[in-house]
């Protein structure tokens, strides 16, 4: 008996060693992969300028490089500090990881970009794993996990520094759905660390509020044909915990004076839909086609008809993968969950995208992740049921594809060198983006002065009519070239626009006390000063204009 229970210890050892084995090579094909094609796609474009909003929320954040920095940024919204001006966004994970680089003396933007690169690749890594528990080969999720990597559309959240908070708060919803108990043992802590996951996302971006439904349909698609899912009502009451993490983060926001809303949300429950369609139009076919938008790429709602189109496609597409999974739960799990990831990664932009005006390619990043299980969940089976040449054809897509990306997203990633290329890369693709004009009239400003930015934002303003920020520039530089008067229409035009910016209030205050109407330019000043008290040049100019005029 002795000799019997040895032979089979040794042959359960021998069977781990194996196992360990086969995960030591997947875990090494994966780390060498991810290393090249990261490499061959942002290795060489990391140096430049800081770019975008990087240089005010980076560059020009002193919080980040003080040892007491992470108290502001811990108590404060994100562009307060920096600005003056509260909003309503609050992201003090990223923040604090950037504190933290700033603390280890990080100042150009070599540094930020390669942590962006790492956080990247952690992901992927993540995502990878994911996949692979999930009855995924690991060839198969090795080749999806590659068109991750380095799909065009992860350009801005890598080279932008500002990116981190989608790269972060992607991490965590991979962190909670890796933790989450659709089976096995220690259901209450693995459901307590998720909710603690959900929070963290949430700290990272308010994109990520959805992430509480994610996990309900997660357990839902996954309940279906599972012996070993959580029984009865445990099920659902660890929903609870996610929820509780979310509501623990919005009563800190609340505590903080930090609200959550968006002035969209008002503009009634029709309008909302076709700009979700719009939304989803334009990042199903971005992500699809293997493509990367222009960085300001403006934003413009369909028609009503266009759609509903869009949204009968899409309720189609979710009932059709329904009812596939209903028949084979196991087969269509990945695809029906990974569609569902998209459509909810989605949801949260109709508050975001049309009050911006412009799309941004940093959105895209959590839904590829619901596309790229999707994709996976759907072609993985047929490549490993390929038999002889096919099978050949699937192994040279699987090595083609990625290769191809890389080297498209090493070119979008060049752009990224500095604020006047990034923007003129723009104005390539789009010549009639009014929006873009506006920021490479604001780089050629701050480089070269209002002389060559002046018709610049006269482009902007005629190609985009309705972004106040375009009237605003021009009026300014109209008021800096020493032509005030003419400056009265553009201030005025950006006030209507944006009646609240006590800067549109001073821009057209100065325009009207040029042309000498003391009154009407004493009346912006005091809605300015409303607007925002310690306004100094505001308060200067307002004593100004209460001397008496010298008589002639």
């Amino acid at each position: 008996m002795p000799p019997m229970a040895d032979q089979s210890n040794t042959r359960a050892s021998g069977a781990r060693t194996r196992l360990l084995d086969r995960r030591s090579l997947a875990l090494a094909a994966f780390l060498i992969v991810a290393a090249v094609l990261l490499g061959l796609s942002f290795g060489s474009h990391l140096r430049g300028e800081f770019v975008w909003d990087d240089v005010f929320l980076v560059e020009g954040n002193q919080a980040l490089f003080r040892a007491d920095g992470w108290r502001v940024l811990l108590l404060h919204d994100l562009w307060g500090p920096v600005t003056g001006k509260p909003t309503q966004l609050y992201h003090p994970i990223p923040m604090l990881s950037l504190w933290l680089q700033g603390m280890a003396h990080t100042r150009s933007p070599v540094g930020f970009r390669l942590a962006n690169l790492a956080l990247h690749g952690l992901c992927a890594g993540l995502l990878w794993l994911f996949l692979t528990r999930n009855r995924i080969g690991r060839g198969a999720a090795l080749v999806g996990i590659a068109v991750f990597l380095v799909h065009p559309s992860v350009t801005e959240p890598v080279m932008w520094i500002t990116g981190r908070h989608d790269i972060l708060g992607m991490a965590f919803i991979l962190a909670a759905v890796l933790l989450w108990p659709v089976s096995g043992r220690a259901i209450w802590l693995r459901s307590s660390l998720a909710g603690l996951a959900v929070a963290m996302a949430f700290l990272c971006k308010e994109q990520f509020v959805v992430l509480p439904v994610l996990l309900l349909v997660y357990t839902v698609v996954w309940a279906r044909g599972r012996t070993d899912r959580p029984a009865g009502q445990r099920r659902w009451l660890i929903l609870l915990l996610p929820c509780a993490g979310l509501a623990a983060v919005l009563l800190w926001r609340a505590h903080l004076g930090i609200r959550l809303g968006s002035d969209e949300l008002a503009r009634g429950f029709a309008r909302q839909l076709v700009c979700y369609a719009t939304i989803l139009w334009h990042y199903g076919a971005q992500l699809v086609s293997f493509g990367n938008s222009a960085t300001l790429d403006q934003f413009i709602p369909l028609s009503p008809w266009p759609a509903l189109g869009v949204l009968v496609i899409l309720v189609t597409l979710l009932a059709v993968l329904a009812w596939a999974w209903w028949r084979e739960p196991a087969r269509f799990a990945l695809p029906l969950l990974g569609v569902s990831w998209f459509c909810l990664a989605l949801v949260p932009l109709v508050a975001a995208v049309p009050l911006i005006g412009f799309y941004g390619n940093r959105y895209a990043y959590s839904p590829l992740g619901g596309l790229t299980v999707a994709a996976v969940g759907l072609l993985a089976p047929l490549a490993e049921r390929a038999r002889g040449r096919l099978s050949r054809v699937w192994l040279a897509a699987g090595v083609a594809l990625p290769a191809m990306l890389a080297l498209s997203t090493s070119s979008a990633a060049a752009s990224w060198s500095s604020d006047l290329s990034l923007y003129q890369a723009d104005l390539l693709r789009e010549p009639d983006n009014g929006i873009a004009h506006y920021h490479y009239g604001y780089a050629v400003l701050r480089r070269r002065g209002c002389g060559e930015a002046l018709p610049i934002f006269l482009a902007a303003t005629r190609l985009a009519p309705g972004y106040a920020r375009g009237w605003h520039n021009l009026a300014g530089c109209l008021e800096n070239l020493g032509r005030a008067a003419e400056a009265v229409e553009p201030a005025r035009r950006a006030v209507e626009l944006e009646p609240d910016n006590p800067r549109n209030q001073y821009n057209l205050a100065v325009a009207l006390a040029a042309r000498g109407d003391r009154t009407g330019a004493t009346q912006a000043l005091r809605r300015c000063l409303e607007l925002e008290p310690s306004f100094k040049p505001a308060q200067e100019l307002l004593v100004g204009l209460r001397r008496p005029q010298a008589q002639p």
